[in-house]
């Protein structure tokens, strides 16, 4: 698959996934999150009208809405501009990654207890963990009604016992796309992130999938870099001034 198509397949994996999430109304090619994780997206090859249209409605609606920006093509730095220039700040940067599995030759076997859920109990201890490592409040009914997706998996990993790492995985045309990956900081520096993508490659080999994407911070970057993730695009995140 050519980078292309693996960005696309990327974009468009977290973009379905954002719908699942629930959708509050569509206007001008433009949708809208119902509520968290208050997201105002359009489609991956996006136009310019799209993103006036997407600046003048974050601006104008009540909530903070957060707007992905990945560089599709080689007018990216206009497109950047053009949100400056509208005042529309970064909220945070992301890496689009892949990694192809059918070219790997083989992967470690994790050794830590990661396992998969879909009891209510075990969703809402994933939802703690998840909101104390993003540093913000994820909404417990939402993930509850996604895990209810046959295409979607809830890991949470464990340490003696007791609840220290999520991931979100959710399959789309053919590719698994890694999600809220989430380790508090207390429990940092321990291979848990390690040990959930691992886990997460066991699960997409079962199923025979191709490719494995993710939009990765600088803080996980490392991590899957050394798993065999290559970086494939830039995706800034806007919120109004």
């Amino acid at each position: 698959m050519n980078t292309v198509n693996i960005n696309e397949k990327n974009i468009n994996n977290l973009l379905s996934l954002f719908s699942l999430m629930g959708i509050d109304k569509r206007k001008n090619n433009l949708k809208f999150s119902k509520s968290w994780p208050n997201k105002l997206w359009f489609e991956y090859d996006y136009s310019q009208d799209d993103l006036s249209n997407a600046i003048h409605e974050a601006k104008n609606n009540e909530r903070t809405l957060t707007i992905p920006l990945w560089n599709k093509d080689s007018f990216y730095d206009e497109y950047l501009a053009l949100f400056e220039k509208n005042k529309m700040k970064i909220s945070f940067e992301q890496i689009g990654m892949s990694l192809d599995l059918k070219a790997q030759k083989s992967f470690e076997s994790s050794d830590g207890d990661v396992q998969i859920i879909n009891k209510s109990e075990d969703i809402s201890a994933w939802v703690n963990i998840a909101s104390s490592s993003f540093s913000y409040v994820i909404n417990d009914e939402i993930i509850k009604e996604v895990s209810k997706n046959p295409k979607a998996t809830l890991l949470l990993a464990y340490r003696n016992k007791i609840p220290v790492g999520t991931a979100l995985l959710y399959e789309h045309d053919n590719v698994l796309g890694v999600h809220l990956v989430g380790v508090p900081k207390v429990h940092r520096g321990n291979g848990l992130a390690k040990n959930i993508m691992l886990e997460a490659i066991n699960i997409a080999k079962r199923k025979d999938i191709n490719y494995m994407t993710l939009q990765a911070s600088v803080l996980g970057l490392g991590i899957y870099k050394r798993l065999g993730f290559k970086e494939d695009f830039i995706m800034k995140n806007y919120i109004k001034e």
